[in-house]
């Protein structure tokens, strides 16, 4: 599961091998500046969040246990940049 924040859309994605699917998506307007985002995975549902706006999907086969991690990216090489404050997992 990836949530994809871009400067206009949060995106709820599934990664399978070479496989991107859109589950959900919404439009957003984020602030200037550093950006605070969040995604949860509770059961078989899992969600995105930024500034009061939530994109949800159930995903059934949804895995129980795995990684996580954060990545940044940009369409122009060398560019990508992002200072990450805070990355907290937490039991349900």
């Amino acid at each position: 599961m990836v949530c994809a924040y871009s400067e206009d859309h949060i995106y709820l994605e599934r990664h399978s091998g070479d496989t991107q699917t859109t589950l959900a998506r919404k439009s957003y307007a984020p602030p200037a500046g550093p950006r605070t985002v969040a995604m949860s995975v509770d059961g078989s549902t899992a969600t995105c969040s930024a500034y009061g706006v939530v994109v949800s999907a159930s995903v059934p086969a949804i895995a129980q246990a795995g990684g996580v991690g954060a990545s940044v990216w940009d369409p122009e090489a060398g560019t990508a940049r992002a200072t990450i404050t805070q990355f907290l997992v937490r039991p349900l």
